[in-house]
């Protein structure tokens, strides 16, 4: 069956890399490749944030109409937002899984983060995060079959 999994954390979780490790053969989909140059060098530009949300529903959107076996929405996804993605998937035949980054500190995600999001930011991003999953994050990765609620391995 076809797959998508969307990536759940905060900026410096370890959402990019846990991607690249345990799901290699995906497409994936993430805002952050609006701000790579062809060198793969990361420079973001706050007021394109919202052409990069906007590029990132293309490329996923793609993803799912040509059928691509595994497609990975690599973004924070804290809030209500990703239900657009989860919605379109399951229209499309995927079985949708959540994936849960261990929850950092705000600090700790500030010091590890390499797109230079501000402390202020992830502070509220974490505030969103526990509130959307209250007593779901821990210091596990933890992956989610959306459909039933249940927790699953890779």
């Amino acid at each position: 069956m076809k797959k998508v999994y969307v990536m759940v954390g905060l900026p410096g979780s370890g959402k990019t890399t846990w991607a690249k490790e345990n799901l290699k053969e995906s497409s994936v989909a993430s805002a952050d490749h609006y701000f790579t140059d062809e060198k793969g060098v990361y420079t973001f530009v706050p007021s394109r944030i919202g052409e990069a949300h906007k590029r990132c529903k293309f490329v996923f959107h793609r993803y799912v109409f040509l059928n691509d076996d595994v497609v990975v929405l690599d973004n924070t996804n804290v809030d209500t937002r990703i239900q657009w993605y989860c919605d379109l998937a399951r229209d499309c035949g995927y079985q949708v899984f959540k994936v849960f980054m261990p929850l950092l500190s705000a600090e700790e995600s500030f010091a590890r983060n390499v797109h230079g999001v501000p402390l202020e930011t992830i502070n509220r991003m974490r505030t969103t995060l526990q509130s959307q999953y209250p007593g779901l994050l821990n210091d596990n990765v933890q992956i989610q079959d959306v459909a039933s609620g249940s927790f699953v391995a890779l």
